[in-house]
């Protein structure tokens, strides 16, 4: 899961930890929609809307990028100094992910269920300053 990127470009310790960090998000969103577990649940909901994982990626990679913003033991060297770019990274996925979720039918549940987890995270930010627009790497809550 994690593949060659530890051993050629440089990574320490607390990389890999954070990229297995990252992909275990991914393993439990996979399983969640497999297993419908909880009913009804946000990964569930958007792939029976779009039907392939792809196309709502961003779900995806904004909670893989955000739980390695959100693990204390991952400094901030990798958050924004490695080639995984955690940061950036999440705020790029986090904002298309806003855009998806403002297109999703209003109302429907995939759309109550997308800006659910987007509000989650967005409330979770542990960075004052990503929810300032004159700031760096800033995100808007979803609306």
């Amino acid at each position: 899961m994690v593949g060659l990127p530890p051993y050629t470009t440089n990574q320490k310790r607390e990389d890999v930890a954070a990229s297995i960090t990252h992909e275990n998000r991914h393993v439990a969103q996979d399983c969640a929609v497999r297993d419908n577990n909880p009913p009804g649940n946000v990964w569930r909901a958007l792939d029976d809307h779009y039907q392939s994982a792809a196309a709502y990626g961003d779900f995806n990679e904004a909670d893989g990028h955000f739980s390695e913003v959100l693990n204390g033991s991952i400094g901030w060297f990798h958050l924004y100094g490695t080639s995984q770019n955690d940061l950036p990274s999440f705020h790029t996925r986090y904002e298309a992910a806003v855009t998806l979720c403002n297109g999703l039918p209003n109302p429907s549940n995939v759309r109550t269920k997308a800006r659910e987890l987007l509000q989650g995270l967005y409330t979770s930010i542990p960075f004052e300053t990503m929810k300032r627009a004159e700031y760096d790497y800033h995100v808007r809550p979803p609306q």
